[in-house]
C-alpha cells in the first residue's frame, strides 16, 4: 500500500514537472534516442503519468479492501456481508484498472508514433479481466454464505 501511495504521488508530480521542464527533457530524450521529438511528446508523457497515478490510487484502494478482508479472516469470521461488499468493490476496482489501460494504450501508441518506435505492447490484461470476474463471483458466494449462516442462526 505504501508503494502504491509513493507511485501515485511520484506520477502526479511528474506531469507538471514534465510540462515545466519540457525543453530540457525533450533535448535529453533526443540526445539519447538520436531522434528529435516534437513538443507534443510531453503531452503523451503527462497523460500517461496521470493515468498511472490513477491506476496506483485504484491499486491502493484494492489493497486496502483486501487487507480488511484478511483482517476478518484473522478475527475468525470472514463470511460476513461486508466482505461480500468489499469483494464486489475489488471487482469494480479491477475493472477500472483494466479500463484505464485503454487510454494508456492510445497515449503509448501516440508516443511511439511521435518517437518513431515501432513496437508498443500495452493493453488489456486477460488475467485482470479474469480477476474481476472471479471477484464478482466470490462476492456472490460470500453474500450467499452470509445469508445462509444468518438463516441457520435464526432457526436454531
Amino acid at each position: 500500500m505504501i508503494f502504491a501511495v509513493v507511485f501515485a504521488t511520484t506520477s502526479l508530480v511528474t506531469a507538471p514537472l514534465a510540462l515545466l521542464w519540457r525543453e530540457p527533457i525533450l533535448a535529453k530524450l533526443a540526445e539519447r534516442g538520436g531522434v528529435a521529438l516534437p513538443p507534443d511528446f510531453i503531452w503523451a508523457i503527462c497523460g500517461i503519468s496521470l493515468l498511472i497515478a490513477i491506476t496506483a490510487a485504484l491499486g491502493f484502494l484494492f489493497l486496502r479492501e483486501l487487507r480488511r478482508i484478511v483482517d476478518t479472516v484473522a478475527e475468525g469470521d470472514p463470511f460476513i456481508p461486508v466482505n461480500a461488499v468489499r469483494l464486489q468493490r475489488m471487482g469494480w476496482l479491477a475493472v477500472g484498472i483494466q479500463l484505464i489501460a485503454i487510454p494508456v494504450s492510445a497515449l503509448a501508441g501516440w508516443a511511439a508514433y511521435l518517437s518513431h518506435v515501432r513496437f508498443v505492447d500495452v493493453g488489456l490484461s486477460l488475467g485482470g479481466v479474469f480477476l474481476a470476474l472471479i471477484l464478482f463471483v466470490l462476492a456472490r458466494v460470500f453474500r450467499t454464505g452470509a445469508q445462509m449462516r444468518d438463516e441457520l442462526e435464526g432457526t436454531v
